[in-house]
């Protein structure tokens, strides 16, 4: 019963410790390919009429060029084929099991740079998955302690 005390004290100890260190991340890479994982990045994500924007910023140069290379990483992985699915740590599972608010399964995803990071566009490839992007993407925000995404923009239409 002791040592069952003693372990299950330890667990709770390092659970603790990782939550004071700042890292919500969840997984065994820690989302390492992720830019919002990037430490002291901002990240604002938007919902749009056809996917989701998520920018990626810092005042730091070097942070910066972490989230551009992250950001063209996922972008590329993205492209890989779904059914080849490899589970080495090196960002190419698929993002079935990853936590990163780039949503890499069943998208596609655009990455450039803008000033201090990275914009990242996601999009369904069906556009009846839109509403499934939404809620993914909200729900691993709020996984890795993030706020709410914002709302759809709404768009209006030209006078004709």
């Amino acid at each position: 019963m002791r040592n069952l005390l003693i372990g299950l004290s330890l667990l709770a100890a390092g659970a603790v410790s990782a939550k004071e260190q700042g890292n919500p991340t969840v997984g065994g890479g820690h989302m390492q390919h992720c830019p919002t994982a990037v430490e002291g990045a901002k990240t604002v994500i938007t919902n749009t009429k056809d996917g989701v924007e998520i920018q990626v910023t810092s005042a730091n140069a070097a942070k910066t060029d972490e989230i551009r290379k992250r950001s063209k990483h996922v972008s590329d992985a993205a492209k890989n084929d779904p059914t080849a699915v490899a589970h080495t740590g090196d960002g190419h599972g698929g993002g079935g099991l990853g936590r990163c608010e780039v949503v890499l399964k069943d998208t596609t995803v655009v990455a450039e740079d803008i000033e201090g990071g990275s914009k990242i566009t996601v999009k369904p490839t069906k556009p009846v998955d839109l509403e499934w992007l939404h809620k993914e993407t909200a729900t691993r925000q709020a996984a890795n302690g993030g706020k709410k995404t914002a709302p759809a923009k709404k768009v209006e239409k030209a006078e004709k």
